[in-house]
């Protein structure tokens, strides 16, 4: 069993950089989805309307969830890298 770890800091950073920026694609699609929802439901009326309506809230408050959890986790990672970095260029300045 190997007592080291090596991580591709640069490598990490940038994955993290495109999770982060389909996060924000999907948080823009998420709420174009919305607006959509809320056009919708204006116009449609009804015992079906009013079971869709708390489906698609039920789902949709499940989703945000999900990516309030996702962009906690990326932050972390972000934090993480970042120390590593650091972590690099001191020991690089200590060892020049």
């Amino acid at each position: 069993m190997s007592d080291k770890i090596n991580v591709d800091t640069r490598k990490l950073h940038t994955d993290l950089v495109t999770i982060q920026d389909c996060l924000d694609q999907s948080t823009i699609d998420r709420r174009n989805i919305q607006n959509d929802y809320q056009d919708l439901i204006k116009e449609w009326k009804g015992p079906a309307a009013d079971s869709f309506n708390t489906k698609f809230e039920n789902s949709d408050s499940k989703v945000k969830s999900m990516y309030e959890d996702l962009q906690k986790k990326v932050d972390s990672l972000l934090d993480v890298c970042n120390t590593f970095e650091t972590c690099e260029k001191n020991v690089i300045a200590l060892i020049g």
